[in-house]
């Protein structure tokens, strides 16, 4: 695709938008608002499923004949076709959504999902691994999420504004060290505190989730347990059928679904559209950098989330009961590093590329720690510090956002999913691959050996780390690692972003 089709994806930016309706009222707005909201409890309660599934998951493999280090691979695998079905199927639904409205296409992800969830309690391996591979393809949840938080900036409605709910308000006061009054001419920092209130909320879900899979598996038999997610599931369905509207910013161009012809139409289209996606997120230098930080990143949280149950399991033994602190403890330190980031972000001269760095940067002091800890409490205190620089993905996200138009946002997020979870598809498998190859050699023995999958983790963030720096911020010259340096600075003078 050529420099100049590429500019026309972009043409009529969020900014314009939101520039132009931050001050209005009307109908648009009361639904934009609306939508927000709702994004919020399903982002909430979709994530406290998942959170109950991740959980269960290990034990009900084990109550069921697996051995850990068999049960280890399988879930590996499972979460491999999973993240297969993402990249193939995000950018598809987001172009589907951007042509035809985010509604229907939201509606029809979170059915599937909530049927996959309920097959699961039948523990064939190739069951496991061919569901997942459809329920990844169907769950385009948080790209769409993500189009319809940008949908709602850009009606100039915010996460935490005068009209919104009083913890997202009292969220957006300490995530912006109390300046959110000053943020209102800056769309960047307004979706970058959009994205993070939807990702906290989302990681909060899969907190209480994380937390509930104990009761759930004590009190129902392991068949039960395991349905559970997706009763819960459908529930959330019924709540997205009622109460959540269509946000696409020119509806009236809208295009119905309303028969199969219509469909296969739509997917075929959504097909084609893909020679758009690379241009579409790579579209410079600076974007490649910051795909490359997530992307890596990604990697390092979606190995550790995967392994790192299974890693205790091996090494000291874990429980159930030190299965769930453990993921607790993953999901709760990136909200601590997600506000962190916010509140360094706006009010400081550390700026976006260097927060971010300084975040991974105690992550991998936290993870180099871990892996060479002999103890079972002394690991699960240091979790949090390992993995609080994981809060920095919205950041990252919303850095690669505004520069797109409203009526792209859909296939924007899709592809944007789909470049962030594989730049390339060998990867993000290779990178689940070779967490698992490390555990399988590693598991059972004593630390620092048994431990080398937190020690991957800190190579990992380290080069995500790099990637960011390499960004560097908007108008300025590109980073010099041998400048910095010598330096000696770790900030910059206090400028708009």
């Amino acid at each position: 695709m050529s420099s100049k089709e590429t500019e026309g994806l972009l043409a009529g930016s969020v900014e314009q938008a939101y520039l132009e309706n931050r001050s209005a009222g009307g109908k648009r707005r009361t639904e934009a608002l609306g939508a927000l909201q709702a994004m919020y409890v399903f982002q909430f309660c979709g994530s406290l499923a998942y959170g109950m599934w991740a959980v269960i998951s290990p034990y009900f493999l084990e109550a069921r004949g697996y051995s850990t280090v068999g049960a280890a691979n399988m879930y590996t695998m499972a979460w491999v076709a999973y993240n297969v079905g993402q990249i193939i199927m995000s950018p598809i639904a987001g172009d589907i959504a951007d042509g035809h409205g985010r509604r229907p296409v939201f509606l029809a992800s979170a059915f599937v999902v909530t049927i996959f969830f309920l097959t699961f309690v039948y523990p064939a391996s190739w069951w496991w691994i061919t569901g997942s591979f459809f329920q990844g393809a169907a769950d385009v949840s948080w790209g769409l999420a993500n189009a319809v938080v940008v949908d709602c900036v850009g009606q100039g409605v915010v996460p935490g504004g005068a009209e919104d709910w009083a913890p997202i308000r009292a969220f957006r006061a300490v995530a912006t060290g109390l300046r959110h009054d000053t943020l209102d001419d800056n769309v960047r920092q307004e979706l970058a505190v959009a994205m993070e209130s939807v990702w906290i909320l989302g990681g909060a879900g899969a907190l209480v989730g994380s937390a509930l899979a104990y009761p759930v598996w004590t009190y129902f038999n392991d068949g039960a347990a395991m349905a559970f997610p997706g009763v819960f599931y459908a529930t959330l369905l019924w709540f997205a059928y009622e109460k959540f509207p269509e946000t696409r910013p020119d509806q009236a161009a809208a295009q119905r679904l309303d028969s199969p012809a219509a469909v296969g139409a739509a997917i075929r289209d959504g097909i084609a559209s893909q020679a758009e996606a690379i241009p579409l997120v790579l579209r410079d230098r600076r974007a490649a950098w910051l795909v490359g930080s997530y992307f890596t990143l990604y990697v390092v949280m979606t190995g550790l989330l995967n392994i790192g149950i299974y890693w205790g399991q091996a090494t000291f033994g874990w429980g159930i009961e030190s299965g769930t602190v453990f993921t607790c403890l993953s999901i709760a330190a990136p909200f601590v590093g997600a506000v962190a980031a916010s509140a360094a972000l706006f009010p400081s001269s550390l700026r976006y590329a260097r927060s971010v760095a300084l975040l991974l940067a105690l992550s991998i002091v936290g993870s180099l720690a871990v892996g060479f800890l002999d103890d079972s409490a002394a690991a699960l205190t240091l979790v949090p510090l390992a993995t609080v620089g994981w809060g920095v993905f919205p950041t990252l996200t919303a850095l690669l956002t505004p520069e797109a138009s409203g009526d792209q946002q859909g296939h924007l997020q899709g592809t944007l999913l789909c470049a962030l979870w594989a730049t390339t598809n060998v990867g993000g498998l290779v990178g689940l691959g070779l967490y698992l190859l490390v555990y399988n050699a590693t598991a059972g023995a004593a630390p620092p050996t048994g431990s080398a999958v937190w020690l991957l983790s800190a190579g990992g963030m380290a080069i995500a780390a790099l990637c960011a720096l390499a960004a560097g911020e908007p108008e300025q010259e590109a980073f010099s690692l041998v400048k910095f340096v010598r330096s000696g600075r770790v900030s910059v003078p206090d400028a708009n972003i």
